[in-house]
């Protein structure tokens, strides 16, 4: 049991199926015997639930996280994962997903290597950069245009790949067969 590599997924915001139709996708790909898959379901939030409850979910999350393992975030399930780290939590691999972070965001140091899918036709988390300067006051607030722009800062274990068009397309049937490889080649690295 402790050569298995243990995934956690973690889907984003304004989802009412759990991830189902996003992140979830890529279960059918990424599973096999070597590979332990987490859901970290935490429902449905709006806006006002992320500002409220974004703390709270990384916090329970950053209990199921070890050094070994590989988080997968989609949008807000990146800022999730991201607020775990700031919290304590350690990991091999972080992959990120349309992140909403901001683009110069510093990565924690607890984490090995980070990987980032984004593409510039990503306007949901161009909204989400503006919406994290609206609410400046909450200086927790992670949200950002990474997603759109891919990470831009010097941080040698951030790779960038630019994959699609649009906030969840890679989970389209038209991409997600293409993405689940790339995805299995970064757990399996």
């Amino acid at each position: 049991m402790s050569d298995l590599i243990r995934c956690h997924l973690v889907h984003g915001f304004n989802v009412k199926d759990g991830g189902e139709d996003t992140i979830d996708r890529i279960l059918p790909y990424i599973e096999n015997e070597e590979l332990v898959v987490a859901q970290h379901d935490y429902g449905y939030l709006r806006i006002r639930g992320v500002l409220r409850k974004n703390k709270i979910i990384a916090a329970k999350i950053k209990n199921y996280l070890s050094e070994r393992d590989v988080a997968i975030g989609h949008s807000n399930g990146g800022a999730i994962l991201v607020k775990s780290l700031q919290q304590g939590a350690v990991l091999d691999k972080l992959i990120l997903i349309n992140p909403a972070l901001d683009k110069h965001f510093e990565f924690p140091s607890s984490v090995n290597e980070i990987h980032v899918f984004h593409n510039k036709h990503d306007k949901a988390v161009v909204a989400a950069k503006w919406l994290r300067k609206l609410v400046f006051w909450r200086n927790s607030f992670l949200w950002g245009e990474m997603g759109n722009t891919g990470y831009k800062g010097d941080d040698k274990r951030v790779t960038n790949y630019e994959l699609a068009k649009g906030h969840s397309s890679v989970f389209n049937d038209k991409n997600i067969a293409a993405f689940s490889v790339m995805i299995n080649d970064i757990i399996k690295a």
